[in-house]
């Protein structure tokens, strides 16, 4: 059944009811994600990811990376990673030569309230900054790392959303995430 926006329809199962939310918790357990490892990458020349995210209090004594996305040719090669700390996110790009570049984002969540994250990534050079929007509002970086060369994004195999695809444990995003998606077109 339609209705128009602001119509007195209540009989209406609306998207709102049913959704739900992954949710992270800081564990001793290795590899506590949800993955895809037979990911394909689609042929436009970037890849974008949106999602929610609501940070948990994380300190500064907590230390240490939370992965919302860590995505590569397989769980030892990582491509991207998109992680927060604190209050800073953080994008870290690996080239085909396994060169690295690191942009942070800092005060990008102020609080434990939620917040809409879209992350545009051009796949022919990992120079080219991040385009990172929150809540809509393009958001600048704060500091950049690494040099890496000017070499193509390594190909992506392989998703890993909430936690890191390696044998640590102590990686979890610590935080919810809800509606990812993967854009293979601008």
């Amino acid at each position: 059944r339609q209705t128009t926006s602001g119509s007195a329809a209540n009989d209406l199962n609306v998207g709102q009811e049913f959704r739900k939310c992954l949710q992270w918790k800081t564990t001793s357990t290795q590899q506590v994600w949800a993955g895809n490892t037979s990911y394909t990458t689609g042929s436009d020349g970037s890849i974008s990811f949106s999602f929610w995210y609501r940070p948990d209090v994380m300190t500064a004594a907590d230390g240490g990376l939370r992965y919302i996305l860590y995505a590569g040719q397989n769980a030892a090669n990582a491509s991207i990673q998109i992680w927060r700390s604190t209050t800073s996110l953080g994008i870290t790009l690996a080239n085909t030569s396994a060169g690295l570049k690191q942009w942070s984002y800092n005060d990008f969540f102020p609080s434990q309230k939620w917040e809409h994250v879209a992350v545009k990534v051009d796949k022919s050079n990992i120079h080219t900054e991040p385009l990172v929007y929150r809540n809509g509002s393009l958001f600048s970086s704060t500091s950049v790392a690494g040099s890496g060369g000017a070499l193509a994004l390594r190909e992506i195999a392989h998703l890993y959303l909430g936690d890191a695809a390696v044998a640590t444990a102590w990686y979890e995003s610590e935080g919810d995430i809800q509606d990812f998606v993967v854009w293979n077109k601008a």
